[in-house]
This record gives structure tokens, sequence and C-alpha cells, in this order.
């Protein structure tokens, strides 16, 4: 597991789009925000859906709770690819963060 691991973060760091996100001086503060971006949509959309599954938010109809469901995927969709882009610039900092 070890040498595949090893062989993981050597290619990643190899990529281009490591490169980028390493030497630009905007890439990572622009997915940082992005990054933010997509975790308020996607916890504010599950948060609506929450508090009005408790009853507390009972003025929201069901047609406008199902509108937001595309905000949520979309914010869902921006933390993805953020956290990719993220993974591939500095893999060592999150392969060998205790998960293996």
């Amino acid at each position: 597991m070890q040498s595949f691991l090893n062989a993981l973060q050597t290619s990643l760091e190899s990529s281009r789009l490591s490169y980028f996100m390493i030497h630009s001086d905007f890439a990572w503060p622009i997915c940082e925000c992005l990054h933010f971006l997509g975790l308020t949509l996607l916890i504010g959309t599950v948060g609506l859906f929450d508090l009005r599954l408790l009853g507390l938010a009972k003025g929201l109809s069901p047609r406008a709770m199902h509108r937001l469901i595309g905000w949520g995927v979309l914010g869902f969709l921006i933390n993805v690819i953020t956290v990719t882009m993220f993974f591939v610039a500095i893999p060592y900092q999150y392969i060998y963060n205790g998960a293996f």
C-alpha cells in the first residue's frame, strides 16, 4: 500500500495542475473562495431542508424547497472540483494525514 501511495504522490506532484496550483499567485485563493461558496450553497440548502423537517420552517413550500436542490448540487460539484484541485496540488498533505 505504501508503494502505491508514494507512486500516487509522485504522479500527482508532477502534473501540470499541481504546478499551476503551486506556482500561480491567484489559483489557490480563488479555489479557496469557490470552496467556501460551494460549502455555503450545500450547507445552506441542507440546513433549510432540515429546518423544514424539524417543523421550524413551515412557511417554505415544497415547491420552493425543490427549487433549491439545484443550488445544493451546484455547491457539491464546486466542492468536488476544488477539493480535487487541492489534493492534486499538495497530495502529501492529504495522503499521509492519518487516513492510511
